[in-house]
């Protein structure tokens, strides 16, 4: 079998028949491909329309499991996946019809570790804008040069990606369960290693705006999981990069990328007058990942000068100035 969609989905009912039907139709024979739907505990009818769907499409699989969060239930579905490539797609965004054979192709003909492709994202007024990243296309990479490059748009949304299943078994890559903005985190572990990548301009997946996300959110608990995850995250890598990826350069890279996040983070809470308990749960974090004080250069003589700032408490209010 050549690929693999899985798609976590918990209280989708609303979303999940328009992500399944995008999915369904697409170029390539559906013996070619299977659509992994894995039920995270949903108390709607998302597991009853997936199953329905089941009738109608036979390559789609259903899974369901008590209530885990998305990072389980897609690692539930890399477990049982028989592709030979693999595409994590939400349950409320969707695929461009046809969009899959060409770009699958790429893939096999280059034996690609991972292959980037362009997301479009849906506006809150129903607009749709493509999303354009900034690395050369059709050109052989390894994943260490582009983090290098500082192409942070790769590593955000696991969604514009096919991954090679044999490279994740590998390198046992699957998501960190338990935190907020996972596909971050995984893919700054999996470029590190990949050995062949490539960039292509083909938008294939529509993002679509959700006002209830972890990010956008309201709710002081939810912020303040989504800060001190983001100095979580930051420490899983540094790890990761130490005890798996003998690369010096890349190593040293990552400390003064690392050291360039937790002082502009500072710094924007700062400027925006974040409650204090978000960055107070951010600050927490980095210094039990001794992250924080910073420690080193980072990735510009001027965030080195800022850096004197941010690792003083007292001079903070500094920061909305600079």
């Amino acid at each position: 079998m050549k690929l693999s969609i899985i798609i976590p989905a918990y209280n989708v009912e609303q979303y999940l028949e328009r992500c399944i039907t995008s999915c369904e139709h697409q170029d390539i024979p559906q013996e070619e491909y299977e659509v992994i739907i894995v039920d995270d505990g949903s108390k709607d009818n998302t597991l009853q329309v997936a199953r329905r769907l089941t009738q109608e499409y036979p390559n789609l699989v259903v899974f369901s499991q008590e209530n885990g969060g998305s990072s389980k239930a897609r690692n539930t579905g890399l477990k049982d996946a028989k592709g030979n490539y693999i595409w994590f797609v939400d349950a409320d965004d969707y695929i461009y019809e046809n969009c899959i054979g060409r770009v699958l192709s790429i893939c096999e003909e280059n034996d690609l570790d991972i292959c980037h492709f362009s997301l479009s994202k849906m506006k809150q007024d129903g607009t749709v804008e493509k999303l354009h990243h900034n690395s050369p296309n059709n050109v052989l990479l390894k994943g260490r040069d582009i983090l290098l490059q500082n192409a942070d748009d790769v590593v955000r949304s696991a969604c514009a990606n096919f991954y090679k299943s044999k490279f994740l078994d590998d390198y046992q890559i699957s998501f960190t369960e338990g935190i907020t903005q996972q596909d971050v985190e995984l893919n700054g572990r999996a470029f590190a290693v990949a050995q062949r990548c490539m960039f292509v301009d083909d938008s294939m997946y529509v993002y679509v705006f959700n006002c209830e996300s972890i990010r956008g959110s309201n709710d002081i608990n939810k912020r303040k999981k989504y800060a001190g995850d983001s100095a979580r995250i930051l420490a899983l890598r540094r790890i990761f990069y130490t005890e798996r990826v003998n690369d010096k350069e890349l190593q040293t890279y990552f400390d003064r990328f690392a050291n360039s996040c937790i002082a502009g983070t500072i710094r924007n809470m700062i400027r925006a007058n974040v409650n204090k308990e978000i960055l107070d749960e951010f600050v927490n974090v980095a210094k039990e990942n001794q992250l924080y004080p910073i420690k080193g250069k980072t990735l510009s003589k001027k965030w080195n000068l800022i850096t004197f700032v941010v690792n003083k408490p007292a001079l903070w209010f500094l920061l909305k100035f600079i």
